[in-house]
């Protein structure tokens, strides 16, 4: 385990004797040799130290995972805390990369900030174009690959009478 035992007498499995680990800043501590041997104890110092480095690596991981599934790059290089912020990129290349901690992302879905008010903005025009429509007791048809509706958008409608013909008009 790369450290050593202190102790230079041995009684029994069962007596207690010192060891030291091989990171020169944790202190030796006691334990019994039947610990050591038969269960497999170290340092407890190493150990926590290892547990929060696989658990900051499960969590850069999810990260990583997360901001693939939103088709964008986590642009940080090291883990800290769910609580710290981490620089990321949203897959638009215009917007800013944006500092955004993991639990927001994660729990409240927050994310570019750009993108956002884009998503909001489109769904105001296209609630908006639905209820001017419904006003006028008729629908509208959306394109398939519509990105942004803006005034001067040409959007097809139709009106509440089957026999009438679509056409197509600004938004």
């Amino acid at each position: 385990k790369g450290g050593q035992c202190l102790s230079t007498v041995y009684v029994s499995a069962k007596d207690k004797m010192e060891f030291k680990c091989s990171n020169e800043s944790h202190p030796s501590w006691h334990t019994t040799s039947d610990q050591i041997i038969t269960k497999g104890s170290w340092c407890t110092l190493c150990h926590k130290e290892n547990i929060k480095n696989l658990n900051l690596n499960k969590f850069f991981k999810e990260a990583q995972d997360i901001a693939i599934s939103k088709n964008g790059t986590l642009l940080s290089k090291e883990f800290i805390s769910a609580k710290e912020p981490l620089l990321w990129q949203c897959s638009d290349s215009s917007h800013q990369p944006f500092l955004q901690n993991l639990d927001k992302v994660k729990s409240r879905g927050t994310w570019c900030r750009d993108c956002s008010s884009y998503v909001k903005k489109w769904i105001d025009a296209k609630d908006k174009a639905i209820d001017k429509a419904k006003e006028n007791g008729g629908f509208v048809i959306f394109p398939k690959n519509i990105k942004e509706i803006k005034s001067g958008t040409i959007l097809m409608w139709k009106c509440s009478n089957h026999e009438h013909p679509s056409w197509n008009a600004e938004y």
